[in-house]
């Protein structure tokens, strides 16, 4: 019997007639970073720890790969991008706005979005 987080991982995130979404990498928990303290939000509104995941978009009628970093918040179900997408063909940032009206925001858990699909995965991925 196949237990549910492997076959959840074996299954692409998001998928489309162009790309496809796969979950690369779910970190350990860890405290909040320094650096992801900046944020519009109260500090009572932050998670103590998150853990970090690393998504690619795969594009699937040519070469184009990105990769980009989310913070994941499993005990309050929310989410946070941490990354701009990074290009792993050039290996530099893919040529995008930066990111805007984000400013730290930790964006609650919205059903049948991509956003839930990762908390589902990364969450059930216990280390």
């Amino acid at each position: 019997m196949m237990a549910w987080p492997l076959l959840l991982a074996s299954l692409p995130l998001l998928q489309t007639a162009q790309d496809r979404i796969v979950l690369l990498d779910v970190g350990p928990l860890q405290p909040l970073p320094a650096w992801a303290l900046t944020s519009e939000q109260s500090t009572e509104d932050r998670p103590a720890t998150m853990r970090v995941a690393w998504t690619e978009r795969q594009q699937l009628d040519g070469p184009g790969r990105w990769a980009v970093a989310y913070g994941i918040d499993c005990e309050g179900r929310r989410i946070r991008r941490l990354s701009a997408p990074l290009d792993l063909n050039a290996g530099s940032f893919a040529k995008q706005a930066a990111i805007t009206g984000e400013a730290g925001f930790w964006y609650p858990e919205r059903p049948f979005t991509l956003l839930s699909r990762l908390l589902q995965q990364a969450c059930a991925t216990q280390r």
